[in-house]
């Protein structure tokens, strides 16, 4: 089997490149970003800070293949659409990482494997490549992204803090 695939939608690429943390996307493992997911952050504004890290990223970037019927019926956006088409597309292989609640139940509807900026960090710190998930998590919420209060504490819990 080859090694695991993260498929990133826009959300946790904007939220940790305006947290500062962009380089996370290029630590925690093997990563994939659908075209329409980086068509969405290339539309934000000129200086917005995941437009930027997206431009110096060498993340790669590919096509995604045809959805199926049933992740259309889903009515999702273009980019949690792409990625879902491409964890579909190699389930075994691939991981989706979105954060959108209607992609999440799509995704687990589907038998696809998926996770959010939370469990991103969680695989972050299990890795070692992060020393402690509560300063990226107030780092996360003061750059804009909600994060739900359980949430951070079930994150901080399974990190042991």
């Amino acid at each position: 089997m080859r090694p695991e695939r993260l498929v990133y939608d826009s959300s946790p690429i904007i939220a940790l490149a305006r947290a500062g943390w962009g380089d996370l996307l290029h630590e925690v493992g093997d990563a994939l970003i659908p075209n329409a997911v980086a068509t969405e952050i290339e539309a934000g504004p000129p200086r917005d800070p995941a437009r930027l890290w997206l431009a110096g990223s060498s993340l790669p970037r590919i096509p995604a293949p045809p959805s199926s019927a049933a992740i259309q019926a889903w009515g999702l956006g273009a980019g949690e659409t792409a990625v879902l088409a491409c964890v579909a597309d190699a389930p075994a292989e691939r991981l989706a990482v979105l954060d959108d609640k209607a992609a999440r139940r799509c995704a687990e509807a589907l038998g696809l494997r998926v996770t959010g900026t939370m469990g991103l960090l969680l695989r972050a710190r299990q890795s070692g490549v992060l020393g402690a998930v509560s300063p990226v998590i107030g780092d996360l919420i003061r750059a804009g992204l909600y994060v739900d209060d359980r949430l951070a504490r079930a994150t901080r819990a399974q990190a042991g803090e």
